[in-house]
């Protein structure tokens, strides 16, 4: 197992059950891991933030980190803060899994519905998976 993972307390039997969930991350090496969870830290996250993300969701460890980048560019775009999006990715992991276009698609759905764009970010951290 990574000493990353390690040093976020993940146990080799997490691991196990995250490489269930995600068979690429046994053929990933130490730095590609390394990369999305650096970003991550960057972003605010705190180390148990961190592993309750790679536990409930394995796979944005092999995403790519600029696809991440987007996505929370355009959380922030739209007018969340970095805090917001810690808590959302916190409280809903998967949410690390949508495209940047994924969330346009919410935004321009929403605010063709009327909302502006604060009444979307409230809905968005409110029930992210409507996205």
């Amino acid at each position: 197992m990574f000493n990353n993972l390690k040093s976020l307390g993940i146990t080799e039997e997490e691991f196990d059950d995250m490489a269930e969930m995600d068979p690429f991350l046994r053929e990933m090496s130490e730095a590609e891991i390394e990369e999305p969870i650096g970003f991550l830290r960057d972003l605010g996250c705190s180390d148990e933030d961190l592993k309750n993300i790679v536990l409930s969701d394995p796979f944005c460890l092999s995403r790519i980190v600029s696809d991440l980048e987007k996505t929370v560019q355009k959380f922030m775009e739209i007018g969340l803060d970095d805090e917001d999006i810690i808590d959302l990715i916190d409280g809903y992991p998967g949410i690390l899994e949508l495209d940047a276009f994924e969330i346009d698609e919410y935004v321009n759905r929403k605010a063709a519905e009327g909302l502006t764009l604060n009444e979307i970010c409230e809905s968005i951290l409110s029930d992210p998976s409507g996205i």
